[in-house]
């Protein structure tokens, strides 16, 4: 999934489990930015389990910028609560 993109220095990577607090913190700041802090319950050790546990629900990439992290690339333009919630279902 690493890829180059068109923006120099730009990459976009697949997340790794021992960045669970950065998942947290960019689905935080989203939540806020959307003024939907107040329905964030996602923590880190839920995103351990359902991103990177035996059976993971989900993947995630992380855009970086120079190597630093900057970006939480989505495939679509509207946010969903579920991006806010971790919810085990299976």
């Amino acid at each position: 999934m690493e890829g180059s993109t068109r923006i120099p220095h730009f990459v976009i990577k697949p997340a790794k489990e021992e960045e669970a607090p950065l998942i947290l913190a960019f689905i935080k700041q989203l939540a806020e930015y959307e003024r939907l802090a107040h329905e964030v319950t996602a923590t880190e050790e839920g995103l351990r389990a359902t991103l990177f546990g035996e059976r993971p629900f989900a993947e995630v990439a992380i855009g970086y910028y120079q190597n630093q992290p900057a970006a939480f690339p989505r495939s679509g333009s509207v946010p969903t609560r579920s991006s806010f919630t971790i919810i085990r279902r299976f």
